[in-house]
C-alpha cells in the first residue's frame, strides 16, 4: 500500500511538473514539498502547517485533500511509539509512576509552534516584497478637507522636492505618469489639464507646490495621498 507521500510524488509525476513549479504555483517551499513526498515533515513542522501545506499540495495535484489527511494521521498513530514511564524517587520515598513525557511533548510544540509562526510570518513577508512586490490596499477612509482656493490657472502644475528619500507615484488626467523612489534634495514637476493624484510614502519627506504656491500637508489632512483637480484640493 502506498504512504501518503508517495502518492503525492506519483501524482506529481504523473502530472509532468517540477518542485519548482509547485512552489511557483502553491507557494509552498520544494523543502516542504519534498519533505511531504519523502513522509518526514514531521521531522521539523507542527501537524498544524503539515495539515495545510498537505491539503494545498493534494489540491493543487487533483487529489483528495481529506482523504490523504486522514491517511496520514492514521499513519502516524501508528508510528507514534509508547512512551516509558519515569519513577521519581524523593527523600527515600518512591512516588508512583508519572509519565512525564506528555507534557514534555507539549510544551515542546507550544514552543515549537510559536517559532514557527514568527519564522512563516517573516519568510511570507519577503516573499511578498520579492514576488513583484505585491500591495495588498487596504480602504482608505476619505478625509474631508477643509475648502481650499480654487486653483485659477488654466493647467495644473504640481512641484516636489524631497526633503528625505521619498517613494511616490502620480497620475495626471487619470494617467500613471510617475512612479519612483527620489532621494533627498530632488525635484520633479508635472502638468494637468483636470486632475494630478499624488500617492506619498511618507508625506513628512517632501515639499508640494501648486502653481508656485506651498502647499501645507497637514492643514490638508493628508496621509497618504493628495488629489488636485480645478475644483480644489483634497488630502486622503
Amino acid at each position: 500500500m502506498q504512504s501518503v507521500g508517495e502518492k503525492l510524488s506519483k501524482a506529481r509525476l504523473e502530472k509532468n511538473v517540477s518542485l519548482d513549479e509547485v512552489y511557483k504555483q502553491t507557494k509552498i517551499y520544494p523543502r516542504v514539498l519534498e519533505a511531504l513526498e519523502q513522509d518526514r515533515a514531521h521531522n521539523f513542522l507542527s501537524f498544524i502547517y503539515i495539515k495545510g501545506f498537505l491539503k494545498s499540495y493534494a489540491r493543487y495535484l487533483g487529489l483528495d485533500g481529506e482523504k490523504l489527511l486522514k491517511e496520514y494521521i492514521d499513519s502516524r498513530e501508528v508510528e507514534t511509539p509508547a512512551l516509558p514511564e519515569v519513577i521519581i524517587e524523593k527523600k527515600g520515598r518512591f512516588f508512583s509512576r508519572i509519565n512525564f513525557f506528555p507534557i514534555l511533548r507539549i510544551g515542546l510544540a507550544v514552543l515549537l509552534a510559536f517559532g514557527l509562526l514568527f519564522y512563516f510570518r517573516y519568510v511570507m513577508k519577503n516573499i511578498s516584497t520579492v514576488d513583484k512586490k505585491v500591495q495588498i490596499k487596504k480602504a482608505e477612509p476619505e478625509v474631508k478637507v477643509a475648502p481650499a482656493a480654487k486653483v485659477k490657472a488654466k493647467d495644473l502644475v504640481l512641484e516636489v522636492k524631497t526633503l528625505d528619500t521619498c517613494w511616490m507615484r502620480v497620475k495626471t488626467d487619470n494617467r500613471a505618469v510617475f512612479e519612483k523612489t527620489l532621494a533627498k534634495g530632488r525635484s520633479e514637476r508635472w502638468r494637468a489639464r483636470e486632475k494630478i493624484e499624488l500617492r506619498i510614502g511618507r508625506p513628512e519627506a517632501i515639499e508640494v507646490f501648486l502653481n508656485g504656491k506651498r502647499i501645507d500637508l497637514k492643514k490638508a489632512q493628508v496621509k497618504r495621498s493628495l488629489v488636485i483637480t480645478q475644483k480644489g484640493i483634497k488630502g486622503r
